[in-house]
């Protein structure tokens, strides 16, 4: 009992007797319902299980929950660690990912957590290839990356720390491994989460099997197959028989190897993963105990499964084949075929060994040359440290003073940083005060305008709504021109690098510009690459509005002919993007001032063309942000082409998104609605657009008064400003979901509505409850489809919580 390996079997017993599959099927499902990154964190864990234990098909289901989850919570960093599971459960069923495409993926990511979980399969990978010294150098830089202070750390740790144990089963180095596995185990226990897995005894027998420690595998195949029953499912047991088997075959007993696989029948029912192990350690238990005939019949199986695709002839089908000739009487082949059996497998562990520990002293003498280097660089430095001594005295106080200067200087540096971190600050407050305040008056102007649209006027009548209107998108477009070229000057937009779906974001700009370019008689061409329609990882919102400015400027210059959006696949994941028109032109002298701030090619566009003279200066910006370059040349009077190039790397695909049924009045009538504004005339705008006899519409004018009012009675769906007196609407909404579940009413649809239309601000509604965002200013279409999808988000997520997950299967 006192041996390292028992000692590990029973404290792995003791963990996994604990709990249950059905445990960790119940937690899972909790998981699922908990909001924030301890509810994904609790998800990563189940995946990380079901992967140790080669359930892939669960491990897949659990991991497009938690990207699901991540998605409507928008967190990045548990969207990226989806992709590695996904990356990593594709490799190890189909080695479908190389080991260049992980190590790509992995070099762009800049999050600690999807880093060392992409770097973790990396190693994984190097380990299959028998780069055992590269795997254990990359997993010693990959372990300090872990915070300490982070919760819910375990299942990365314990990640790292299980491919650190296979590094070391793979040279069969039983301390190392146990070190390693104790490790995990750790980092696992301090999660407190169930972890019924008891998969690290499996390599660790087999391990110990060859080394001749047949004590010791034995203890683990008896621990494995206790808990393997108590796991109760055909897999489990199959695993446990392939074990006992490959215990059995390693101290040559080879009637107990029968005995081994007799439960699992003459015909081998188990898992086919199982069965091609099974099949060769019964052939040669056959032959070995005489039994000729039945080691015929299995022999003859295996080269049917081999002709099939579905086994390779592997190492243990050779000896099956040897050991049949020879209880055939075939010694002339079957004792040659043998013999080269065991000197392949020994020189192939040998090798393997070798290779590895070549890798390591490798390693070990460039640390030494280093060391010897430094050692000197040092002697160096002492000996010219004796020259200097007499220097440093003299001048002593020349340096005194300069260090006294030096902490001045550091002192007014730090000064200037911090008042630079309040400019910035203050200028990102002052963006969202001047988007809000302007965005305020005009939402009143576009709501009030496409209300009278609707209404029925008199032809001057309507010809004058239809003048404001379009005065009003138009002032709306300057005051984006001017705020974001502001925010680019003070450093405030950054890119965000996300999975999105290539073809769709160029499908959807020809959607978008087709109807204004009929109106004017210009077509508008699509060409795109196959290649392009394909999911990739940037920033879907940048790239929408370079291009869609770029075809809004060629529609704008041309009034007869074709605008052209072209998209060409480059080298790598590289795209290629142009923008073609056949409109007015300009001359090499103009193209030098069409990027500049507040500068169009001509000065006489801005009185017949309108415009800030920005959209292209951003642009240009927006592009060198996302590592491109933006270019264009033309001919006067024969049109115009724009062009830049940005890496695009590819994505796997996200599942399709439920499509949003066209957002109707009639489809939402009998809703009671809160609306929730400081502002009396957005008030009377919401209440004129949404004006209908069959809804109940009421009034609050801050946070406060919606939360008394939600106390009150029950709302379907709550419009919620975001900046308001008294209590502001994020407070509120949190305030009212915390209401919500203290009394376990029906969670309400809430909609912010804000004139901050950026990712942020979109985030913090999320983050404090909301199921959607509008922009102002509003339209009656926009406000309608975004109540329906809304709603539908919250349908989504009620029903989710309350749906059970299948039952999970293991091996």
């Amino acid at each position: 009992m006192s041996s390292p390996v028992v000692a590990h079997a029973q404290r792995v017993e003791r963990r996994a007797s604990k709990t249950s599959f059905e445990d960790l099927e119940a937690f899972g499902r909790a998981a699922a319902g908990r909001p924030g990154d301890e509810g994904l964190s609790r998800l990563q864990h189940v995946i990380w299980v079901l992967i140790n234990q080669d359930d892939y098909i669960a491990a897949e289901r659990w991991n497009a929950i938690m990207r699901r989850s991540a998605e409507r919570q928008n967190d990045a960093r548990y969207r990226g660690v989806a992709m590695v599971n996904a990356m990593h459960i594709r490799y190890l069923r189909d080695d479908a990912v190389s080991l260049d495409e992980m190590q790509a993926f992995t070099a762009i990511q800049t999050d600690w957590l999807t880093r060392i979980a992409a770097e973790s399969v990396v190693a994984r990978m190097l380990i299959d290839k028998q780069r055992i010294a590269d795997a254990l150098r990359l997993l010693a830089r990959v372990a300090p990356m872990i915070p300490a202070d982070q919760a819910s750390v375990g299942s990365v740790g314990a990640s790292v720390w299980t491919t650190v144990s296979l590094a070391h089963m793979m040279i069969d180095d039983v301390p190392g491994y146990l070190r390693a596995i104790d490790r995990a185990e750790t980092y696992m226990a301090d999660s407190g989460y169930p972890n019924p897995g008891y998969d690290s005894l499996y390599n660790l027998a087999q391990s110990l099997g060859f080394l001749s420690r047949h004590d010791d595998a034995l203890a683990l195949v008896e621990t494995y197959r206790r808990l393997a029953e108590k796991t109760n499912t055909p897999e489990a047991a199959a695993y446990a028989g392939t074990l006992c088997g490959y215990a059995a075959v390693a101290r040559e007993d080879w009637p107990a190897a029968l005995k081994c696989l007799a439960p699992f029948g003459s015909d081998l029912n188990p898992p086919r993963s199982t069965v091609v192990a099974m099949l060769p350690i019964r052939a040669t238990a056959y032959a070995r105990t005489g039994q000729v005939e039945l080691a015929k019949r299995d022999v003859a199986e295996i080269h049917r499964l081999i002709e099939n695709g579905q086994m390779t002839r592997m190492p243990a089908v050779r000896r099956s084949e040897a050991e049949l000739m020879i209880a055939e009487g075939d010694y002339a082949r079957g004792v040659p075929a043998l013999r080269d059996y065991h000197l392949d497998r020994f020189a192939r562990a040998t090798k393997s060994a070798a290779s590895a520990t070549e890798q390591i002293v490798v390693g070990i003498d460039e640390q030494l040359q280093a060391a010897t280097t430094q050692n000197r660089l040092r002697l160096q430095v002492i000996n010219a440290q004796r020259w200097l001594v007499a220097i440093l005295a003299i001048v002593g106080v020349g340096i005194a003073a300069m260090f006294w200067r030096q902490v001045r200087l550091s002192k007014k540096l730090s000064a200037a940083n911090r008042r630079e971190r309040q400019v910035h600050e203050a200028q990102a407050a002052f963006f969202a005060n001047m988007s809000h305040e302007i965005r305020t008056p005009l939402n009143g102007v576009v709501a009030m305008a496409d209300a009278l649209g609707k209404a029925d006027l008199s032809d001057e009548a309507a010809h004058m709504v239809r003048i404001i209107g379009s005065s009003s998108t138009t002032l709306e477009r300057l005051l984006s021109d001017i705020l974001d070229n502001a925010k680019m000057e003070a450093g405030q937009i950054a890119i965000e690098p996300l999975p999105f779906n290539l073809g769709e974001t160029i499908t959807d700009i020809q959607a978008l510009w087709s109807q204004k370019a009929a109106a004017k008689g210009v077509v508008i061409e699509i060409e795109a690459d196959p290649d392009i329609s394909r999911w990739a990882i940037g920033d879907h919102v940048r790239l929408s509005q370079v291009l869609n400015n770029l075809i809004s400027n060629a529609l704008k210059f041309t009034d007869e002919g074709q605008v052209s959006l072209s998209a060409q696949a480059t080298t790598g994941d590289r795209v290629r993007f142009i923008v073609a028109d056949t409109g007015v032109g300009f001359d090499a002298e103009q193209k030098s001032k069409i990027f500049e701030r507040f500068q169009q090619a001509d000065g006489t566009i801005t009185r017949r063309f309108g415009g800030t003279g920005l959209g292209l200066s951003i642009c240009r910006q927006l592009v060198e942000l996302m590592g491109g370059e933006l270019d264009c040349d033309s001919t006067p009077g024969a049109g115009s082409r724009f062009w830049f190039e940005i890496e695009l790397p590819r994505a796997l695909p996200a599942d399709s998104v439920k499509p949003v049924a066209e957002p109707e009045l009639e489809a939402m009538q009998s809703l009671k609605i809160l609306v929730v504004d400081d502002h009396a005339s957005n008030r009377t705008i919401l209440g004129l657009l949404l004006d209908d006899e069959t809804m109940e519409l009421r009034y609050a004018d801050d946070g406060r008064q919606a939360l008394d009012a939600v106390q009150e009675t029950e709302f379907d769906v709550i419009l919620m400003d975001m900046q308001m007196p008294v209590m502001g609407g994020l407070d509120a909404t949190r305030a009212i979901r915390a209401f919500e579940h203290q009394t376990a009413r029906r969670p309400a649809t809430i909609i912010m509505l804000s004139a901050n239309a950026d990712p942020d601000s979109q985030k913090q509604g999320t983050d404090a409850g909301a199921n959607g965002h509008i922009a102002k200013p509003v339209v009656l279409e926009r406000l309608l489809e975004g109540i329906n999808i809304a709603m539908q988000r919250n349908t989504d997520a009620q029903a989710a919580q309350a749906r059970p997950a299948p039952a999970l299967t293991l091996p």
